[in-house]
């Protein structure tokens, strides 16, 4: 082979690599395409699934037209809310009820055996900003002392029993539900002050069953702690509950360690449970796995009543969706220790005063950042990493 003849063949062979060199990131350029234009097509799948659930869960709610509910979620002179989107009240209610439980399930559940308890165990009011942003729950302890319309003063979980049980004439289970739920939210509405937009009621068989949904829920336990009555044993640390700790884990108001006693140490569980449930739900997931999804929404579908037949739940879902497990805060309505035959006191006025602070409190000024007012006793208390 001559000199010239080697030289072009060795541009050529140069040439060659180069173009294989330029090729290579042309390649990989396409592969990215290619990748990019599946994820977008498995998003998009997935969101039209999401939505389509979304928009089927309205349909399938079940529902009772709760006489007593608000649109405003406001006392007078507070910022009023006319509709999905603006700020809102709901009344979140545990029916402590064993319906639909067989004899061995309440026995695995520790629940007992009573079919005829319809007392309203868990009451806690939260209130839901217009920008949707963060949630205020106030608890209402069951033991409460108060007035019931038409009826003798009572603790407040037997407001929904009065209601729906002592009619003189036979009612439908749904009518009685819906006299019952109406009873509770008006005593809830006397007593703090706010109008109520929206009540969502579960029972014992509907937690489990949304719990399932959701999977696990995670928790930090501060100590150990064990209790025969509700069946919660567990050793201090981090645990993911299963349906059936975390009914235990809600329902335990024996033996629970630290400062906290009976249904003041049960109703900063369930603020917490709330907390923990809500980060689980909002998690990707949850939302972009189609099958847990679908659960959760069935579940919800099954399990849950709630009392304002209007109600968009795939509209609230969108105004919540900024929310974060972190920005939801909560206490208990002030009492005034208790006696065996009136239960806890309460003196409705400070209720009504402490519920209007935290869920409509006065614009910021440079006074109210000081140190003793942010000490003030209608300061939400600081939320701890663990819960006793």
């Amino acid at each position: 082979m001559t000199e010239q003849s080697q030289d072009v063949s060795g541009r050529h062979a140069a040439g060659a690599r180069r173009t294989q060199r330029r090729s290579r990131p042309s390649a990989v350029r396409v592969a990215l395409r290619v990748l990019g234009a599946l994820v977008s097509t498995v998003m998009f799948v997935l969101s039209g699934y999401a939505w389509y659930n979304y928009s089927t869960l309205n349909r399938n709610l079940n529902t009772v037209a709760v006489v007593g509910l608000g649109s405003s979620g406001a006392p007078s002179g507070a910022p009023t809310a006319t509709d999905t989107g603006a700020a809102q009240n709901l009344l979140l209610v545990g029916l402590d009820s064993r319906a639909g439980l067989s004899s061995a399930e309440k026995r695995r559940l520790h629940l007992g055996q009573d079919d005829l308890s319809i007392s309203t165990d868990t009451i806690v009011l939260v209130h839901i900003p217009a920008n949707g942003q963060k949630a205020t729950l106030v608890s209402i302890p069951r033991d409460s002392w108060v007035h019931i319309p038409g009826f003798q003063p009572d603790k407040i979980n037997a407001a929904y029993a009065d209601g729906c049980c002592n009619q003189e004439d036979a009612i439908s289970p749904k009518d009685a539900q819906q006299k019952g739920a109406s009873k509770l939210v008006s005593v809830v509405k006397a007593l703090t002050g706010v109008e109520i937009d929206q009540y969502v009621q579960i029972g014992f068989a509907g937690f489990e069953e949304v719990v399932k949904a959701i999977g696990t829920v995670p928790v930090n336990l501060c100590q150990s702690v064990s209790d025969r009555y509700s069946g919660f044993s567990m050793t201090a640390g981090r645990h993911n509950l299963t349906a059936r700790q975390a009914l235990a884990f809600v329902r335990q108001r024996h033996n629970i360690p630290g400062s906290l006693t009976d249904d003041y140490g049960r109703e900063e569980r369930q603020r917490y449970f709330l907390r923990q449930a809500f980060s689980s739900i909002a998690s990707a997931d949850t939302l972009l796995n189609p099958v847990k999804l679908h659960r959760l929404i069935d579940a919800i579908d099954d399990a849950i009543t709630f009392g304002n037949p209007n109600v968009d739940l795939a509209k609230f879902a969108d105004q919540m969706s900024n929310l974060s497990a972190g920005n939801i805060t909560g206490t208990s309505i002030p009492t005034h220790g208790s006696n065996a035959e009136y239960g806890l006191i309460v003196h409705p006025a400070e209720v009504r005063a402490k519920v209007r602070a935290l869920f409509y409190p006065a614009p910021s000024t440079p006074s109210s950042t000081s140190p003793t007012s942010a000490t003030s006793s209608n300061s939400t208390p600081p939320k701890r990493s663990c819960v006793y």
